[in-house]
């Protein structure tokens, strides 16, 4: 795929993404890892949600994969359920950083949290 008027440039493709992006991010990668506990990393995560829902309705079925599940699992499979996630996003990370020229910018957030109510022990933990 190649897209129309790309000059190679970074504020082309700034000027292309949304939310828009400033010139001095330099890295065509961005990973917050996993368990970070920063209020900036929690925003970053809030923004991509709220981005989520606005552009769901608007990039057609073909050009984007949503997909969503709901586990009955014990407490004790939470530990291996994030480091597939955690082994998928590393995945994911290799074959970004292995292609020669990235075509276009995706957004890839996955999400895992309990839906069932924990005692307050337990979730601190």
């Amino acid at each position: 795929m190649v897209t129309k008027g790309f000059d190679g440039t970074a504020e082309w493709l700034a000027r292309q993404i949304s939310p828009t992006i400033e010139r001095r991010q330099t890295s065509s990668l961005v990973s917050t890892g996993p368990d970070v506990d920063s209020i900036i990393v929690m925003n970053y995560h809030r923004e991509l949600l709220r981005l989520a829902r606005e552009l769901l309705p608007l990039v057609p079925a073909e050009q984007r994969d949503v997909s969503a599940l709901t586990l009955g699992i014990p407490r004790r499979q939470l530990e291996d359920v994030k480091r597939k996630i955690r082994e998928f996003r590393q995945e994911l990370l290799k074959l970004a950083a292995s292609d020669e020229a990235g075509e276009t910018v995706v957004q890839v957030a996955i999400q895992m949290f309990p839906v069932t109510s924990m005692g307050e022990r337990e979730m601190a933990q």
